[in-house]
């Protein structure tokens, strides 16, 4: 079986997010203060790197989607007036769309998946 790659970039909604494997005192981060980048350390596989790249995407969903409100607000993560519902209904729909706008790195995400699974077999 071939290995599938990482992806080097991923979509969201309108934007394109670099997905970089780097030096990182920590497992991950997503900045956007510059530029749109997604960091995952080189250090982490497997299961962790799943849930890391997941972990992250999360954070660019919620910023991009301001699930937590206006983000040059001072509380933009708090979520304010919003029920659990509207957050769930947000993120549901954010998280749908990713999965669609980006087949071949959720490809990626299912083989660090199943290389875990069939390592506890």
């Amino acid at each position: 079986m071939s290995r599938i790659t990482a992806p080097k970039s991923i979509i969201v909604g309108a934007y394109i997010i670099q997905v970089i494997f780097t030096h990182l005192d920590h497992k991950g981060e997503f900045s956007h203060d510059d530029e749109l980048i997604i960091r995952l350390s080189e250090k982490i596989e497997g299961m962790l790197l799943a849930e890391t790249f997941l972990h992250e995407v999360i954070h660019a969903l919620w910023y991009l989607y301001k699930v937590g409100g206006d983000p040059n607000e001072l509380d933009a993560y708090e979520f304010g007036e919003m029920s659990e519902e509207e957050v769930v209904a947000r993120l549901s729909f954010a998280i749908t769309n990713f999965i669609s706008q980006n087949k071949q790195a959720m490809k990626w995400y299912e083989s660090l998946l199943e290389s875990e699974s069939s390592k506890s077999m």
